[in-house]
């Protein structure tokens, strides 16, 4: 209205209940709710068997920030019913854990180079940030999947063998 392009009298005449929605990402107690409602309307819709989310989805849900809100839930709960399996849903969870989304000690290694510009040669700059983007998604998905490697393999899609050295090599540990 204020910059001309929409006419305030339609906009009181349409404007007769306005509703607040807050995000997905501000309701997370609903997401299990939700998902399970989305997996059983597209278990009838698709004619498959009801398979409700796993404990392993529901805890990367509850970490995920759902940029495309509700109907985000709505398309990766399709997908899974479609194509019988979370393994997609839980890559693409992880890869966007791992990256800068989640990692605060990758922001705060990166703002620590760029601070210090020109003192690291910057093969070394790339060797260091990688190791740490290669940590924090090892160890999300690890926490992920309660510390089962031969399925945080699966999901990073490496061997089990390389997982183990990458463990070893980043220092992680459980718990």
């Amino acid at each position: 209205m204020r910059g001309g392009r929409f006419r305030e009298d339609l906009f009181f005449r349409l404007n007769v209940v306005n509703l607040v929605l807050p995000p997905l990402r501000e309701r997370r107690e609903e997401i299990p709710e939700l998902a399970a409602a989305f997996a059983r309307r597209f278990a009838v819709h698709y004619s498959r068997p009801i398979s409700l989310p796993s404990e392993s989805l529901l805890r990367s849900f509850e970490r995920y920030a759902f940029p495309g809100n509700v109907r985000e839930l709505e398309n990766m709960m399709k997908r899974i019913v479609v194509l019988e399996t979370e393994e997609p849903i839980l890559r693409e969870i992880a890869r966007y854990d791992g990256g800068v989304h989640g990692s605060s000690r990758l922001r705060q290694l990166i703002e620590a180079i760029e601070a210090t510009a020109g003192e690291m040669p910057l093969r070394e700059v790339g060797r260091v940030v990688a190791l740490e983007a290669e940590r924090a998604t090892i160890g999300r998905v690890l926490n992920q999947t309660n510390w089962n490697r031969k399925q945080a393999a699966l999901l990073l899609g490496v061997s089990y063998k390389t997982l183990l050295q990458k463990i070893k090599n980043c220092a992680l540990s459980q718990g």
